[in-house]
């Protein structure tokens, strides 16, 4: 299979290699469509901790060629989209049911090869069938739109009310979407013209200058910080209104800073 290795910052090799063959509980994917994340992008800019070359991306889909043992063979010519974290089940984290911060959590295109191949192997449990209705390009996108969803959920927020978006990448924008689709009210912040109209054209206010004022006028519920630098996760905690959630979305090696007195 023809196969993209990261071998150093801003450098990657294309070459040809075996095609794996799926281990125990393990399906084989021919890979239709991957997605690019930002984290992609900061390991192709700045590296990667993996011992020797990698094969990033994570936001796969494609159809299942091959299972190994323990997998119904039915499976084959399933077209699925794959879940790229794969907590070990063992752990103290694991079994209290936090699986998102597994100890021993294997991450596809991370910590081992991942989807910008022709074909990746990954657990069958963390490869889900897709119905014919969502088409590829739709479909590359729900493992980053499962991470806003996610979100949303978990801040007990209710439709309806007002919520404020820091940062208009991928998961700001997503977030962005999914929360107009389901009634809440949005305020989003970002440097960028043409993310403040797409955010816009999906129903968002969008707000700049005193955050703080501007949030607690329209009674914020809670800030939702999707820039992923120490900057914004300082400003979304400044600005939230007494009372709010407070999300952190992004990922950033910045440190953020906190004042417990308001």
């Amino acid at each position: 299979m023809l196969q993209s290795l990261l071998t150093e910052p801003l450098k990657i090799q294309f070459t040809k290699s075996m095609v794996p063959r799926p281990g125990e509980n393990e399906v084989l994917i021919r890979l239709h469509m991957v997605g690019i994340c930002g984290s992609d992008v900061h390991m192709f800019r700045n590296g990667h901790s993996h011992d020797g070359p990698l094969t990033i991306g994570h936001e796969g889909v494609g159809v299942i060629v091959n299972v190994g043992s323990g997998i119904n063979e039915d499976r084959v010519g399933e077209r699925v989209v794959i879940e790229p974290n794969i907590p070990c089940l063992r752990c103290p984290e694991c079994r209290k049911g936090k699986g998102n911060i597994c100890r021993n959590k294997r991450k596809i295109g991370v910590s081992e090869h991942g989807c910008f191949a022709e074909y990746v192997t990954v657990p069958g449990e963390f490869a889900h069938r897709l119905p014919d209705s969502i088409e590829d390009q739709n479909a590359v996108v729900i493992e980053p739109a499962t991470v806003a969803l996610s979100a949303l959920k978990r801040s007990n927020i209710k439709p309806g009310e007002t919520i404020a978006v820091v940062g208009l990448g991928a998961i700001g924008i997503l977030l962005t979407h999914a929360a107009r689709a389901f009634g809440y009210q949005v305020l989003v912040t970002d440097l960028v013209d043409s993310k403040i109209k797409m955010a816009v054209e999906m129903g968002a206010e969008y707000v700049s200058g005193d955050l703080e004022t501007a949030y607690r006028e329209a009674k914020v519920a809670a800030v939702f910080e999707c820039a992923g630098s120490g900057k914004s996760a300082t400003l979304a905690i400044q600005s939230a209104p007494r009372g709010a959630d407070v999300i952190v979305l992004g990922l950033s090696e910045d440190p953020a800073s906190l004042s417990s007195h308001r």
